[in-house]
């Protein structure tokens, strides 16, 4: 009896002690066991590392822009004060010279006119004084008449002939007006003298003889003098203070405007930051018997460019990316236990997504100022991978039910660090708009082959379309 209590004992023993049964919520214990028994690894969550790469790309954006706003500020600064110095003037007529001259030709035009009309009084009293002495006959008085209409007629040819003479005169001193400069009005100014000769000469044209002694030649005489006369009167300007200027010339410069000057431009923006978000196609890589990580991926981030000497452009970011349809390597764990028998737990972890954090750094080429094309390197840093796992029990010739599980923060065979070339080109859509496609091919192994017991090369290669749009421009 005391064996058989002993027995019990010791299946009581063995019932409560950590060795169980594995069903679905044992397997659950059991893998909290083993992740408990290793090496407690800290794993920063992805959403840490997104905000501090905003945190860190916002800093020093922020010190760029600050360090560049008092530069860009003076610029703008020395651009208005050139704008509001003056202008090189362009040398023009004085609205006032013309205007004097203008007035000093009518004042001898109005004086010939009076000076005309004058005369008529006086001849006509001299004809009336002769008349009355010599009247004779009635043929003599029919010879005065007509002498005198005659005389009258040639005075007022005369006259209009001496306005149309004046107009010309006037139009030609307008078009010969002296060009002063702002400079030359202070040194060279004299003030026109108006010359007396004109009123002594013109008092002289009012002195007219009898037209009844005088013959037609006499007549045709006087009115030859009262022409010369009148002409020397018109015709005089001062030679004072005058400049031998083209006519031509003269008139265009009064009617062009004044030109600003068109050299000061202002400085172009330098630095850009943009927001980048697209799609990538990664070929993925061969296995035996299956292709693995290939398809459409998501790509998103933030850019800051800087033209460092036109047309180069220099540009580095930072972008979260993943690289999706993982399925062909996995990583078994087993456990052995002797309980009645040989009975293994197997687990199997098949890694399916990695998550990327890159910091492309570019330089390119500028040309036909909607295009840029240039090279590039992607510095890649791994810091989750999402996995399914399956745990199970297994006999010598039997597989208990299995169950699958997600978990991510299990790395174990990846390497930590990636590099990429690759090869772009930019096109401009808009203002602030771009369309960007980029080759990107994997200079490195993405996986440990011994951790996962393969021999491919598993490199990330494929192509990449986003759009970059320009947030801040300074």
């Amino acid at each position: 009896m005391s064996s058989e209590k002993e027995f019990k004992d010791a299946l009581k023993e063995k019932l409560n002690a950590k060795e169980f049964q594995f069903d679905e919520v044992n397997w659950l214990k059991a893998s909290g066991m083993l992740d408990a028994t290793r090496e407690e690894k800290k794993k920063r969550p992805f959403p840490y590392f997104l905000v501090s790469g905003i945190l860190l790309f916002v800093t020093i954006g922020s010190f760029v822009i600050y360090k560049f706003s008092d530069h860009t500020t003076a610029v703008k600064e020395t651009a208005a004060t050139n704008t509001n110095t003056q202008l090189p003037e362009t040398k023009q007529a004085s609205n006032n010279e013309i205007t004097a001259y203008q007035k000093q030709n009518e004042n001898i035009y109005v004086t010939e006119e009076k000076t005309n009309t004058e005369t008529k009084p006086v001849n006509e009293k001299t004809e009336l004084a002769v008349l009355n002495e010599k009247i004779e006959t009635t043929n003599t008085e029919k010879s005065i008449s007509q002498n005198s209409v005659k005389n009258q007629a040639e005075e007022t040819k005369n006259t209009s002939t001496i306005n149309i003479r004046s107009k010309k005169q006037k139009t030609t001193i307008i078009k010969n007006a002296v060009v002063f400069t702002p400079n030359q009005e202070k040194e060279n100014t004299v003030p026109v003298k108006q010359n007396n000769e004109p009123e002594k000469q013109t008092q002289v044209n009012t002195i007219v003889l009898p037209t009844v002694v005088e013959s037609n030649t006499v007549a045709e005489t006087k009115t030859t003098v009262n022409e010369a006369k009148a002409e020397e009167v018109v015709t005089y300007v001062p030679e004072t203070n005058t400049i031998s200027v083209d006519p031509v010339k003269s008139v265009v410069a009064v009617a062009e405007p004044v030109k600003r000057d068109s050299t000061l431009k202002l400085k172009e923006p330098a630095h850009f930051v943009s927001f980048e978000a697209g799609t990538s196609y990664l070929f993925g890589w061969n296995n035996p018997g299956k292709r693995d990580a290939n398809g459409v991926n998501p790509i998103v981030g933030l850019n800051y460019s800087n033209t460092l000497n036109t047309p180069f452009i220099f540009s580095m970011g930072i972008h979260y990316t993943m690289v999706r349809n993982l399925s062909y390597s996995n990583h078994v764990v087993t456990t052995t236990r002797y309980n009645f028998g040989e009975e293994t737990d197997v687990m199997v972890f098949t890694p399916t997504t990695m998550h990327y954090l890159l910091a492309p750094i570019k330089f390119g080429y500028t040309f036909k100022e909607k295009n840029i094309i240039g090279i590039g390197y992607n510095a890649a840093y791994l810091f989750n991978v999402n996995s399914n796992v399956e745990l199970y029990a297994q006999t010598a010739d039997k597989k208990g039910n299995a169950t699958v599980l997600k978990t991510s923060g299990y790395t174990q065979g990846f390497k930590t660090l990636d590099s990429q070339a690759s090869l772009f080109y930019r096109r401009k859509l808009g203002k602030d708009l771009w369309l960007n496609t980029e080759f990107i091919y994997g200079l490195t192994d993405v996986k440990d082959n011994k951790f996962f017991n393969s021999n491919v090369f598993e490199r990330n290669m494929g192509l990449k379309l986003t759009l970059i749009y320009n947030l801040f421009k300074k």
